[in-house]
């Protein structure tokens, strides 16, 4: 029933009820919908096939599904928050296609990547992704305007963070900025930006921007986890030698042995799948996972008990179950 193709399937649906699953399903058809005519109405521009090849691709849309539930959890109308929503579509879309540029991947969810189709030249379909998703959201005032501005410069700041991480230096601290930044950041602005705009009260503001932002926290390291625990081939963390907090707990507490694995793996050698199984073997024995596991729930819980303060209606219980359903 429930068309959420991407990175991931989410959790079992048994824990959540029907009526969240028919939102679900509904808003995200919604937002395809308007991105395919927002798209469509881009035709004149010569970036026109790189930004829909991008923009159309299949994903979760979480951000802009995050946007519409927490303006409607505060009284505003969908159709009203539907522009600022798909421009929060553009800014992570547009943060995909520079990864993957930087990365030098090749496919992304099974589908060559706007990188392999048009090379260096797919850099100029993110940045006009970004500046189309800016024009969308000047409509939604100054405030808006400032807080999105300043997720998107720590998004960029948060890859920067990415690329730069050295493993055997990386502290868990700078892993957590980095994905607070990076991930985290922008489901806060979505969240925050969204109540803002369907008219929520300056308490319910700050409320949503926490609920959002530890849900991205969550979110991320969950996301981290789901490919170690499901990919059959190298995972791409390891692959392009991307720092993530298992590989960060195993390289501290993990054997000698398993710390000059990945010592050479990050410096100058290309894992293998007897690297990446024997890598996941010290990440289950040594408690690596377990220890990720522990934070997703921590961060949950944080992002449970900011929504308190919000009124009571089926969109505040619609925020409880996404949680619990992505994380």
């Amino acid at each position: 029933m429930l068309p959420l193709s991407g990175d991931y399937v989410a959790s079992s649906t048994s824990s959540v009820p029907e009526d969240f699953l028919t939102y679900l399903s509904e808003a995200k058809r919604q937002v395809d919908e308007e991105l395919r005519r927002l798209i469509s109405s881009l035709r004149e521009l010569k970036l026109h096939p790189q930004m829909a090849y991008a923009a159309l691709s299949q994903g979760k849309r979480l951000r802009p599904i995050l946007v519409l539930m927490s303006g409607e959890a505060v009284g505003g109308r969908r159709a009203e928050l539907m522009p600022l929503a798909l421009a929060f579509e553009l800014i992570h879309t547009a943060t995909l296609v520079h990864d993957d540029i930087i990365d030098g991947d090749l496919l992304r969810r099974g589908v060559p990547t706007l990188y392999q189709q048009w090379k260096d030249k797919a850099i100029l379909g993110g940045d006009a992704l970004f500046v189309h998703a800016i024009n969308l959201v000047a409509g939604f005032g100054p405030e808006v305007m400032k807080n999105v501005c300043r997720a998107t410069l720590e998004v960029c700041d948060g890859e920067f963070m990415d690329v730069s991480l050295n493993l055997p230096t990386a502290t868990e601290e700078e892993y957590l900025l980095k994905i607070r930044k990076k991930s985290a950041s922008l489901f806060g602005t979505a969240a925050q930006c969204g109540c803002m705009a369907g008219g929520g009260t300056d308490v319910e503001v700050k409320a949503l921007a926490t609920y959002g932002e530890f849900f991205g926290m969550a979110y991320q390291v969950s996301d981290d986890l789901h490919e170690l625990e499901t990919e059959k081939t190298v995972p791409s963390d390891l692959k392009n030698r991307r720092v993530i907090l298992p590989y960060i707990h195993l390289y501290r507490h993990g054997s000698a042995e398993l710390r000059n694995l990945l010592k050479e793996t990050f410096e100058r050698r290309t894992a293998s799948l007897s690297d990446a199984a024997e890598i996941f073997k010290g990440l289950e024995e040594f408690g690596s996972l377990a220890y990720c596991r522990r934070k997703i729930k921590e961060y949950a819980e944080v992002a449970e008990k900011s929504l308190a303060p919000l009124r009571n209606n089926q969109y505040k219980d619609y925020l409880h179950h996404l949680l619990r359903y992505f994380t």
